[in-house]
């Protein structure tokens, strides 16, 4: 064999063994990249573990995430938000039943799930009326079948407010009182002004989540 014919076929044959469509090559390619997939972080597609919260004397039960703080009484507040329903009128009788606090609430913006209930007969043939603060959205909600009377209300004074999506319906023979409430301070008067732990419409969100949990029991 000729010298030059020597060279090119050995040439050849190094570059054949350099290629990148090489067998060896790419199943090595392959198993790297097995190894990297194997190695990553999962997206996780389970839902957020809840607690359970029932009442037998009024026959509910709400199912909501378990990082809400349950309450059996609801805390003194401004504006009368200790009543047993939002916007109740002064003296009105009822019974704060649960209280589900989002996380982080604090003195400057705080929010709660609020379920409430009375069997007096005028709080009964009240339940269902809208109180004249009310402004935004109004008319009939659905949650897991039971059809509530709903509404929006809200008030501020001295830099404080309460904005409520408020929920009421009568249910063997009690006035069932669902609030989802903000309430809270104007950050700016504070030196130097504070930061909220989370805005009103994320609070209103993380409510309307937890009330998917409401079911009546009987």
């Amino acid at each position: 064999m000729r010298p030059w014919i020597s060279l090119a076929t050995g040439l050849l044959t190094l570059l054949a063994g350099c290629s990148p469509s090489s067998p060896d090559r790419t199943a090595t390619q392959n198993a790297a990249s097995r190894h990297d997939a194997s190695q990553a972080s999962p997206v996780s597609t389970r839902s957020a573990p809840l607690a359970h919260f029932q009442s037998s004397a009024y026959g509910f039960r709400v199912d909501y995430p378990q990082d809400m703080i349950a309450r059996r009484s609801f805390a003194d507040g401004y504006m009368r938000n200790d009543a047993w329903k939002a916007w109740a009128p002064p003296g009105s009788p009822g019974h704060p039943i649960v209280a589900l606090i989002v996380p982080g609430s604090n003195d400057i913006t705080r929010a709660a799930l609020r379920i409430g209930a009375s069997r007096d007969p005028q709080a009964v043939n009240d339940c269902l009326t809208v109180p004249p603060n009310a402004r935004g959205d109004h008319g009939t909600r659905t949650v897991n079948g039971a059809r509530f009377t709903y509404f929006e209300a809200g008030d501020a004074a001295m830099n404080h407010y309460m904005h409520t999506h408020s929920y009421r319906l009568v249910h063997d023979g009690a006035c069932i009182a669902i609030d989802l409430m903000v309430t809270g301070t104007n950050p700016q008067v504070y030196s130097p002004p504070r930061t909220p732990p989370f805005t009103k419409s994320a609070a209103f969100a993380t409510l309307q989540k937890a009330l998917q949990g409401f079911h009546f029991t009987l």
